[in-house]
Parts: C-alpha cells; sequence; structure tokens
C-alpha cells in the first residue's frame, strides 16, 4: 500500500523533527564559567564554554553572551555587557578580560553570563553568580592598604582600601589633612572625589588603628598634563650646530615621583623630513643638534609629552641666516628672513 503525505505534512515533520535542537529552542544551556583575578592589574579573566550540544552540531553560529559583573555586597551591576562571536568548536573556550578603576581587594565582585544566538531574542539562564573577593589570599599576620602605590592627574577620583589584620579592627582613615571616623571593622573602603595636587605632588594616606603604632600609609602621586612649551628659540653660531631653548612651563614632576612612572619627556623634530633629533628628560630647557648636509631651512616641532598628555610648539629656522627666533616669529610659527643675528 502506497503511502502518500501531503506537502503540508512533510513541512509539519520538518518542523518538528528537522531542525537541530539548538536552533529550535535558540538557546544554549551547562555554559562553564571561570573567573580568575590579575590583582596586580585590577583585571577580572573569564573563560567559558558552552554545552557539548551545540558544538557537536558542526556549524558556526553568531551568538550573543551577555555579561554582568557586580561590585560589593549589594550586587551593585558595574558592567551589562555583550560579547558577540560565531560560536563554533575551534573558537573554545571562550575569553573575555574587564579591567576594574577599583583594586579587587576593596571590594568583592560577582560575574554571570548568558547567551542567545544572535537571530533569536530568547535568552538562555543565568549562570550562578562566580563571585571573587580579594581579600582571599591575605595574610591574616599584617594589614594592607590598596593602591598601594598610585600616580593619578588633578581633579580625578579614587577609590581606596584598608584591611586589617586578624583580631585588629579599623577606627577610620586619613586623606589630605583630613581625618574620617567610621565605625570599628575588618574593612574600610573610600572614594575621594577631585583629588587635588599638593607640596612635592604627595598626597598622604593613613589608614586608622585604635593603636598607632599599627597605622599604615602610602603616598598618591598627583601630577596633571604638561604645560605647552613656551619661547621656542633656536640659533646657530657657528653653520654647523643649532642651538634651541625654551620655557617649559610649570613643571609637575615633583622630587619625590618615580620619573619612571610619569615623566615629562621633551622631544625636538623636524616635521619637514620626520626626523628626531633628541629627546630631553623632564626640566630640560635646551637642545642642540649638527646640521648636516644642504638643508638650511627647518620646520622644528618641540613636544611634551607625560602619561596624561602632550602638547607642542613648532618654529621654522632657515640657518642661512643664522638667525634668532623672535617673540613675533614665535606667534606666526615662521621667522622672519630679514632677522640675522648683529
Amino acid at each position: 500500500m502506497e503511502c502518500l503525505l501531503c506537502p503540508a505534512a512533510i513541512l509539519y515533520i520538518l518542523l518538528c523533527f528537522g531542525l537541530p535542537q539548538s536552533q529550535g529552542n535558540n538557546e544554549f544551556h551547562d555554559i562553564k564559567l571561570k573567573v580568575s583575578m590579575n590583582r596586580a592589574l585590577k583585571q577580572l579573566l573569564l573563560e567559558w564554554d558552552v554545552s557539548d550540544d551545540m558544538k557537536s552540531s558542526g556549524s558556526e553560529v553568531d551568538t550573543v553572551f551577555n555579561i554582568q559583573i557586580y561590585r560589593s555586597e549589594e550586587h551593585y551591576i558595574v558592567v551589562n555587557e555583550n560579547f558577540t562571536t560565531k560560536l563554533s568548536k575551534s573558537n573554545q573556550p571562550l575569553t573575555w578580560t574587564w579591567t576594574s578603576d577599583v583594586p579587587l581587594e576593596c571590594l568583592p565582585h560577582g560575574v554571570r553570563i548568558r547567551s542567545m544566538v544572535a537571530f533569536s531574542k530568547t535568552w538562555s539562564k543565568w549562570t550562578a553568580w562566580e563571585i571573587k573577593d580579594g581579600m582571599d589570599f591575605l595574610d591574616n599576620g599584617r594589614s594592607y592598604i590598596f593602591p598601594a602605590y598610585e600616580v593619578m592627574e588633578k581633579g580625578t577620583s579614587i577609590t581606596m582600601c584598608c584591611i586589617g589584620k586578624r583580631n585588629e579592627l579599623l577606627r577610620g582613615y586619613y586623606f589630605d589633612r583630613k581625618t574620617c571616623w567610621d565605625t570599628e571593622q575588618k574593612r574600610i573602603t573610600f572614594t575621594e572625589m577631585n583629588v587635588p595636587t599638593s607640596l612635592y605632588g604627595g598626597i598622604n594616606v593613613i589608614c586608622i588603628f585604635d593603636k598607632p603604632s599599627e597605622n599604615i600609609g602610602t603616598s598618591l602621586y598627583v601630577t596633571s598634563k604638561p604645560d605647552k612649551p613656551k619661547n621656542l628659540h633656536c640659533e646657530t653660531e657657528d653653520m654647523t650646530e643649532l642651538k634651541c631653548t625654551w620655557d617649559p612651563g610649570q613643571i609637575k614632576n615633583y622630587a619625590n615621583l618615580d620619573p619612571a612612572k610619569c615623566a615629562a619627556n621633551f622631544t625636538l623634530s623636524d616635521v619637514s623630513n620626520g626626523q628626531t633629533y633628541y629627546t630631553y628628560q623632564d626640566e630640560c630647557t635646551s637642545g642642540k643638534f649638527r646640521i648636516t648636509g644642504e638643508q638650511m631651512r627647518y620646520h622644528l616641532r618641540l613636544t611634551t609629552q607625560n602619561c596624561f598628555g602632550k602638547e607642542q610648539t613648532d618654529v621654522t629656522v632657515d640657518v642661512s641666516h643664522r638667525s634668532r627666533l623672535g617673540p613675533y616669529a614665535e606667534q606666526t610659527n615662521i621667522l622672519d628672513p630679514g632677522t640675522t643675528e648683529p
């Protein structure tokens, strides 16, 4: 007996049984999430894999992963971000890194993730919260302050924390000539806004305990973007060497600021040929280089830069006139060819 199926029946069978399960429900379960910390870089490192059913499908699928990160015991969400990828066997496991603006030791952080096929509107279930508390590794035999060292820009904010050792509770903290008292507890986290600069650039921060001998502290190094160099003046006396001088403006790299962290450098270069003649360390006010070849006209650029920004000023010098740069030429960035050395 011949069995005949109408087209509608065939379509019904295909819809019910012919589609892969992962596309039928448009969601992937059993995401295996692993979270680790790089405390030095203040980073949470996420690594996850999806269920074996998805990987066995053999096809690439555009998938969105929704990642949430909370901070503190109150589950305050600080990150809600989507990560989209073409999911396949070859890109398993998946990784994602988040850098915190707060030391990880100061507050607990929780991470969870869910997924959705890109063409779908249905999310999978959230994974359980993966909780990381930077205090977990701490030796109870000592107290801590975080960050222990920081270079920051004037006018910005910073979150810090004091952590007491075993059987030692904090009373408060001292920040830039003001003292803040708190109820006694194991860990105090605080945020200071619009941090000012201070004498020599250092701001003292102290964690206060019942016994003054137990107090610990650190210094924040506060600086800012360098000033624009002024009065760039270049001249030659013997047609073999060109000497330039300038006013660097206010020097913001104070005596106790580690030069390796945010020191200002002055770079003298030639815009016309792309050559860099010299790079000078901070507080430098002059530099010189040899005149070579047939080049008589130099479009010089002095750039000063530190970790928070840079400024620059330009001047054009015609050495055939053995010129000296005057105030008018600096404003126009063009040396008056009629100006000569007396």
